[in-house]
């Protein structure tokens, strides 16, 4: 069984032997092998489509070096997880961890991302819900749809596996349900490959040894759970502003946008006009000349000219005096935006809510770049002053 796609791995007509593997060099993991059937998944247009979605999604406008995929992230987390599989078979042989485990873990780290929309996250936590208010999905339901997708439609895969729902796990097994991601202590290979990969491309020192974990890890139990800290690139305010403009856009341009007969918004349902969203919409939208997506073209070129949303200020929950200024990996970076209603300004400004351990921060925005902004400096000092009033009370 595999993890978390419901994958079984046939036994015949798979080269298991040693020489059979794929040779790739990776930036962060250097010289890496994979399994001959990792590389046929990895040649389907399903899955190439993440070379064209940015693992950080707006990231590389503050960032310039971001610019590294969701493609390549996936190809290192499959790495990762043959690694530290077979590293803690070696010493724990009682698991009786097979090769076939090591094959399917793979496949379902290598596949853990298929989903993903344009722009990552941002597609998922802030366009969707906007423009779908009457479905619930994340990015890990995308990804299940678009794996079925990629069985259906490259019969080469089918020979190999066969498709059914997970059994439960028996509990001496279950560590091959925690490589991926473990929702126990958050420790996971997903998250190692991208502290490092991100760190490389952000052009931040790094002195996490995911080598020296992979080595000493094994299968226990553990009282206490671990935590890694960093500060997190998804927080910087001019990201912050981008993503809400690129968001924007996304939400002009829907209903003036066709693939395969699906809107941006309704592609979601049909696998096949999915495959067609990768950041590559950004520039369509702007290289447009049609009349009804000129307003969706207009806010990118604003992009293009760093004519951005203003943050007019922040602050943090009243609950602590101490702003915290780093992020637990386990804290998703949920970012939602929701319309000031108690000002006169209310059609300019969003306001943007961060995790932060127990924190909230509060940032104010204004889409106004034009004018004077002694204004809304002025309006965001009274709305902070009437939270603090609120919260006091």
């Amino acid at each position: 069984q595999s993890v978390g796609l419901g994958l079984e791995c046939r036994t015949s007509g798979i080269p298991m032997n040693k020489g059979n593997e794929m040779i790739f060099k990776d930036p962060i993991h250097g010289t890496i092998e994979l399994h001959p059937l990792l590389v046929k998944i990895i040649d389907t247009p399903q899955f190439q489509r993440l070379r064209n979605i940015k693992q950080l999604g707006a990231v590389s406008y503050v960032y310039p070096g971001a610019t590294h995929s969701r493609f390549e992230h996936s190809i290192g987390v499959a790495y990762l997880a043959g690694e530290i599989l077979k590293s803690i078979r070696e010493k724990q042989q009682d698991l009786g961890i097979t090769d076939w485990d090591v094959l399917c873990v793979q496949i379902a780290a290598l596949c853990h991302d298929l989903g993903h929309g344009p722009f990552s996250h941002m597609f998922d936590l802030m366009f969707i819900p906007k423009a779908r208010q009457d479905i619930t999905i994340t990015h890990e339901d995308l990804s299940k749809q678009m794996f079925d997708h990629l069985m259906e439609n490259n019969d080469g895969l089918l020979k190999y596996m066969n498709y059914r729902p997970p059994s439960n796990p028996s509990e001496k097994r279950y560590i091959l349900y925690e490589i991926v991601s473990n929702k126990r202590n958050k420790i996971d290979v997903d998250k190692w490959d991208y502290f490092v990969r991100d760190c490389h491309y952000l052009g931040m020192k790094n002195s996490f040894d995911h080598e020296r974990l992979i080595k000493s890890a094994r299968a226990c139990e553990v009282a206490g759970e671990f935590t890694i800290h960093c500060d997190y690139p998804y927080q910087h305010k001019v990201n912050c502003a981008i993503e809400r403009m690129i968001n924007d856009a996304f939400l002009k341009a829907d209903k003036h946008l066709s693939f395969g007969g699906k809107t941006l918004s309704t592609a979601i349902e049909d696998m096949g006009a999915y495959t067609k969203l990768t950041d590559t919409i950004f520039d369509q939208i702007l290289n447009s000349t049609s009349q009804t997506l000129r307003e969706a073209r207009d806010i990118l070129k604003r992009i293009v000219r760093r004519d951005l949303y203003y943050c007019l200020g922040e602050f943090p929950s009243r609950r602590s005096q101490q702003v915290i200024e780093v992020c637990l990996f386990e804290c998703k970076c949920k970012i939602a935006f929701l319309t000031i209603l108690p000002i006169s300004l209310s059609q300019v400004y969003s306001i943007c809510w961060f995790e932060r351990f127990e924190e909230k921060l509060h940032r104010i925005y204004t889409k106004r770049t034009d004018k004077d902004l002694k204004d809304d400096q002025d309006a965001f000092e009274k709305f902070k002053n009437n939270s603090y009033k609120k919260k006091n009370n």
